[in-house]
């Protein structure tokens, strides 16, 4: 087995056919922005007062196998559950939003993800999930003075 494929993990996501060749083209691109895209999901709301949403377009679905890093996959399941949404409906809507844009920036900041387990046991369980996004810090202009001729 491949190397990456060994350290990744191996899901599907459901896609519009219709959406195969751009999710094909730009996967690698999304998932280079991918900070750009969470933090722009993170402006959103969390939803708890809704059923699960999934795509609903008339188009037919094509169940596409991905390999994720195990953060990667982490995060989007966060958020995907924060905003009771299906992991499919969030990539295929964070790919249409970043292709919206004039042209896509890549790594805007840092974010990671976090579980904890505070209790876990047969009576209940209690766990906290976050994702922590930092923007990436300006550049500072330094102001040098004119050399001398």
């Amino acid at each position: 087995m491949q190397g990456w494929k060994r350290n990744n993990i191996k899901t599907t996501v459901s896609l519009p056919a219709g959406f195969m060749t751009l999710f094909k083209l730009y996967q690698k691109v999304w998932l280079q922005a991918l900070d750009q895209c969470i933090a722009h999901a993170l402006s959103g709301k969390a939803c708890r007062d809704r059923a699960r949403c999934y795509n609903h377009t008339k188009d037919a679905y094509e169940i596409v196998p991905v390999y994720w890093p195990v953060e990667v996959y982490n995060k989007l399941h966060a958020l995907a559950a924060a905003q009771r949404v299906s992991v499919s409906l969030l990539v295929y809507s964070m790919i249409m939003r970043m292709l919206s844009q004039a042209q896509p920036r890549h790594r805007t900041g840092f974010n990671n993800y976090s579980m904890k387990v505070k209790k876990w046991s047969k009576a209940g369980i209690h766990i906290d999930e976050s994702i922590e996004f930092r923007p990436q810090a300006k550049a500072k202009e330094e102001n040098h003075p004119p050399l001398a001729a």
